[in-house]
């Protein structure tokens, strides 16, 4: 979604900082850098003209607690605030995987199974905290943010460019907007994985295991996706 919305003109990316942000996505500020101060935060995210909407993503800002939201809210009351869900299973396996990632490697010897790495990374991660708080999240943010829009990981999958659109609409960007050069980008995009990572095996064991776990947060997640889907474009 990022990505997406990168190609208009009318949006602002802040430049990617070493060792304190993560990616030109993610300024972490309200979780991580707060100790910077708001005035730091505000100099990344201004997009020195003011028809661009500046962009911050990252899905640990979810986790954030009342008292964050709140600065958040009193710092940017008009935000546009979007929270994509994603299958609590399939999400927390992901996460797992990209944990392997980051502690392994590409190393194709390597099986997320259950044994003691499986049990330290799970802990590490959070995988499954994050995958059973989709309710309480929403619930926190939409106290402040009451207009939060709730998007399906499906529909990312599925209806990739009507959703993107929709988006757009939503948040007053126009596709007209867009020169040649930004469309053919926007189509080249459009049906490409931004990121993928690498294929570890995940042995039935852990996947049972997820499944145990998270069984009712998966009942959860299609409820609160319920009406949210794109069902026509």
């Amino acid at each position: 979604m990022h990505t997406m919305l990168n190609i208009h003109p009318k949006t602002f990316s802040f430049k990617h900082i070493k060792n304190i942000t993560s990616t030109n996505k993610e300024a972490h500020f309200w979780d991580w850098n707060q100790n910077r101060g708001i005035d730091w935060y505000r100099e990344i995210m201004n997009p020195r003209s003011k028809d661009k909407l500046s962009m911050d993503f990252t899905p640990e800002y979810s986790l954030l607690k009342p008292k964050q939201i709140r600065q958040c809210y009193n710092n940017s009351p008009n935000a546009y605030v979007f929270y994509i869900l994603r299958s609590p299973i399939d999400r927390a396996i992901s996460c797992l995987k990209m944990f392997y990632l980051w502690e392994f490697g590409k190393d194709d010897s390597i099986n997320i199974e259950m044994d003691k790495k499986f049990r330290k990374i799970l802990y590490k991660s959070k995988a499954l905290h994050t995958s059973m708080s989709y309710y309480q999240c929403i619930d926190n943010w939409s106290k402040h943010y009451s207009d939060i829009k709730i998007l399906d990981y499906r529909d990312i999958l599925e209806h990739p460019e009507c959703l993107v659109r929709k988006t757009y609409s939503e948040i007053g960007l126009s596709f007209n907007d867009m020169g040649k050069d930004e469309r053919l980008e926007f189509t080249r995009k459009i049906n490409k994985r931004v990121w993928e990572s690498h294929k570890f095996n995940v042995s039935e064991d852990v996947i049972d295991y997820m499944n145990s776990a998270l069984n009712i947060y998966e009942h959860e997640y299609l409820e609160l996706t319920n009406g949210c889907r794109l069902n026509d474009c």
